[in-house]
C-alpha cells in the first residue's frame, strides 16, 4: 500500500495549486458594500425652498452595482435654519450593510427683495408731490431693518438719487438706487407752444403714448432717445400725418426722454 504521509510529486503540487486558487476566486468576497454620497458633503440648503436630494450609489464587494437597493432616510427640514441629516443604508445579497450619512446645513443666504419703482419723475414745483414708498419682503425674517438716504429738491430741475438699503437678521443686504428726475413739465405742453419751437410733444408728461407735433419741414429721421443718449424709437419724419404722429413708447421704463428732429430736442416725461 502507498505511504501518503509521502510528501506529494511536482505535478501533485501544481494540481493542488490550480484547484486551491479556482476554489478562492470563485468564492464571493466578504468585504462590506460602499455607498458614495453624490453632491456636497457636507451640503448648504436655502431655508424656505424644496430640498431634493442629490442621492447616492453603492457597490458591493465585488464591485457589482447595488445602488438600486439603497434607502434613504431624509430628516431636512427647510423652514428652520439648523443641521440635518440624510441617511443612507444599503445591504447586499450576503447580508452585507453599508451607511452613510449626509450633513445638510439650512440657512439663511437670500437678500431681502426690495419693491418700488427705481425711476421717478416729477414736475418742477409740484408741491403735491409725495415719494411713492417701497416694501420689503424677505424669505425668512418676518421683518427687516430699511433705511433711506438721499433727498431731492422739487423747485431745482436735476436728477436725485435715493438709496433704499435692507438688511435682514442674517445679514443679508440688497439695495434700491431710486431716481427721482425732477423736469420742468411746462416745456412743450401743448399746439400753442409748438408754433415757437416747429416741433412738440402733447401730452407732457404721458404715460408713454403721445403725439409729436411738428410745423415746417417733415422730410428726416426723427428719434426718441432715454437720459443716456440711447435711441428707443426711430422713423422717417415723412410717415407723418399733417404734422401729427401718435408714438407708443409705453414698453419703456419711466424716466426723461427726448424726442430729436433736425436740429431741435424736446423733453418729455414718461411716467407710470
Amino acid at each position: 500500500m502507498k505511504n501518503l504521509s509521502q510528501p506529494l510529486n511536482l505535478s501533485g503540487k501544481i494540481i493542488f495549486s490550480c484547484l486551491l486558487f479556482f476554489f478562492v476566486a470563485s468564492m464571493p468576497l466578504l468585504a462590506t458594500p460602499v455607498i458614495t454620497i453624490i453632491g456636497d458633503n457636507p451640503l448648504t440648503h436655502d431655508v424656505n425652498t424644496t430640498y431634493t436630494d442629490l442621492g447616492a450609489t453603492a457597490v458591493d464587494g465585488n464591485n457589482n452595482d447595488i445602488t438600486s437597493l439603497i434607502t434613504v432616510q431624509i430628516g431636512v427640514r427647510v423652514d428652520i435654519p439648523g443641521v440635518y441629516q440624510v441617511k443612507y443604508s444599503v445591504t447586499d445579497g450576503l447580508g452585507n450593510t453599508a451607511n452613510a450619512i449626509r450633513m445638510v446645513l439650512v440657512s439663511d443666504r437670500i437678500a431681502p427683495v426690495i419693491n418700488g419703482p427705481a425711476t421717478i419723475v416729477v414736475c418742477l414745483n409740484d408741491f403735491s408731490f409725495t415719494e411713492p414708498t417701497v416694501s420689503v419682503t424677505d424669505n425668512y425674517y418676518p421683518t427687516v431693518n430699511l433705511t433711506r438716504t438721499g433727498s431731492f429738491d422739487i423747485t431745482v430741475v436735476g436728477q436725485y438719487p435715493i438709496t433704499y438699503t435692507a438688511t435682514d437678521a442674517s445679514g443679508n443686504t440688497n439695495v434700491l438706487v431710486r431716481t427721482i428726475s425732477v423736469v420742468d413739465c411746462t416745456q412743450t405742453t401743448g399746439v400753442a407752444e409748438v408754433q415757437k419751437t416747429s416741433l412738440g410733444v402733447y401730452p407732457n408728461p404721458s404715460n408713454g403714448i403721445f403725439e409729436v407735433i411738428f410745423t415746417g419741414e417733415s422730410c428726416g429721421r426723427l428719434t426718441i432717445t432715454d437720459i443716456q443718449g440711447r435711441t428707443v424709437h426711430s422713423m422717417e419724419a415723412a410717415t407723418l400725418n399733417s404734422g401729427r404722429t401718435p408714438i407708443n413708447i409705453s414698453e419703456m421704463p419711466a424716466g426723461l426722454y427726448f424726442v430729436n428732429f433736425h436740429n431741435t430736442t424736446v423733453k418729455i416725461a414718461i411716467v407710470k
